[in-house]
């Protein structure tokens, strides 16, 4: 688990460092909160590496309030196999108003409004965003692969967004038409291997 603010370059060069050093330790899972609006080979060259390792690259969608797949907001917009990128929602089920979207761009939602999270410095504090709702997928990946170690993590990423509980207010806001529903997965992975 790495998190990144933003894509200025002493810290894009640190993030690609981190995804290198991740591939390298044979992570499963990397979870992204951040980016921005340019593209960095670099960066994308590092998520291509993790793919072809079968490494699922969950990323925060961004708080911009926007369509991504009109303006990018990049990692979350690269058009790699293994990316999840993760909009926030409310205790509603609702994009949260700061929250980016996309119907070809995000994959699924997930709760992001007040969050109990980890503090800049130390300590914890409730926070809101898509780097909350990314943490909370990553978190379901891990869980679904640790009950289901024959599994790919990528496998266990489409199964979780093939299992979004699809919801009118998602329509059109996310590729899964929908949010985070880990019960769902876990029962579909279930009968995959029945």
């Amino acid at each position: 688990y790495f998190k990144s603010y933003d894509s200025n370059v002493g810290n894009l060069s640190g993030t690609v460092n981190a995804i290198n050093y991740a591939v390298k330790m044979g992570a499963d899972i990397i979870n992204y909160s951040g980016g921005g609006d340019e593209p960095s080979l670099e960066e994308a060259k590092a998520i291509m590496i993790a793919q072809s390792k079968g490494i699922v690259f969950v990323a925060a969608a961004g708080n911009e309030s926007r369509n991504i797949d009109q303006k990018p907001f990049f990692p979350a917009s690269y058009e790699f196999e293994n990316i999840v990128a993760v909009a926030s929602i409310s205790s509603g089920k609702t994009l949260s108003t700061t929250s980016n979207y996309g119907q070809k761009r995000v994959s699924l939602a997930a709760p992001g409004n007040n969050i109990f999270s980890q503090w800049i410095g130390g300590g914890y504090n409730f926070n809101s965003g898509t780097s909350q709702a990314t943490s909370v997928v990553s978190g379901s990946i891990a869980l679904l692969l640790a009950l289901n170690p024959a599994r790919s993590s990528l496998e266990i990423s489409k199964a979780l967004i093939e299992s979004s509980d699809k919801t009118d207010s998602l329509m059109y806001l996310a590729r899964s038409n929908g949010s985070l529903n880990t019960l769902n997965a876990a029962k579909a992975l279930l009968s995959l291997d029945l």
